[in-house]
């Protein structure tokens, strides 16, 4: 534990300076506490293998200080402090490693001369859902009593025509998929490359591989 006093302008703002020193700041303007980067980074690797508990991991390490002499003003500062600069240096590292990959991602399909996917306003567009029937559509569609009197006289029909009048409505109307057809591929995604390239890192499909 340090103390660091900043002096800190428009131009050199106490986030920054305290990155560049390597500790992570609990809040973007005059911060009270500043993590290193390596404890939150052990803090993230921690809370992949077993529950996220930053109450149990804070207190953990706030009686660990108290034990070699450093002494918190207020209780529970320190959890709610280091909640946060957890919170947004996870934040940072996902926004950074999907920033960098985007741009390795275009250069490698710029290099190799893959078609790009098409952009979202030219895809085709999502069929409108079947609007719900209204009491108003009910009593549209409902016959007059006079039109029930005079519908009375009609014969009822015989049990041929009822029975393929029952077969026509059990087959089920087809309806057409909501989703538009997918880009043809002719690689592996861009997560199985990460995660095996040398499964799916090539560029053609080996016959070879299962």
């Amino acid at each position: 534990v340090e103390d660091l006093q900043m002096r800190i302008c428009a131009c050199s703002p106490a986030a920054v300076q305290l990155m560049q020193f390597g500790a992570f700041p609990c809040a973007p303007i005059l911060p009270s506490l500043a993590v290193d980067l390596r404890v939150l980074e052990f803090a993230r690797n921690l809370f992949l293998q077993v529950a996220p508990n930053n109450t149990a991991f804070s207190t953990t390490l706030e009686r660990c200080l108290g034990g070699m002499g450093f002494q918190l003003q207020h209780q529970n500062s320190l959890r709610r402090r280091f909640g946060n600069c957890l919170l947004w240096y996870i934040h940072l590292r996902s926004e950074f490693k999907a920033h960098y990959g985007k741009l390795v991602e275009a250069a490698r399909i710029e290099h190799l001369g893959l078609p790009e996917s098409p952009p979202a306003d030219e895809r085709t567009p999502l069929p409108t859902p079947p609007r719900a029937a209204t009491p108003e559509d009910n009593r549209a569609t409902s016959p007059s009593p006079a039109e029930r009197g005079r519908t009375s006289t009609t014969p009822p029909p015989s049990p041929r025509q009822h029975g393929r009048k029952r077969r026509r409505e059990e087959t089920p109307p087809v309806v057409p998929s909501p989703f538009p057809e997918p880009p043809p591929r002719t690689r592996a995604c861009e997560y199985l490359r990460r995660r095996c390239p040398a499964c799916f890192g090539n560029l053609k499909r080996d016959p070879a591989m299962l």
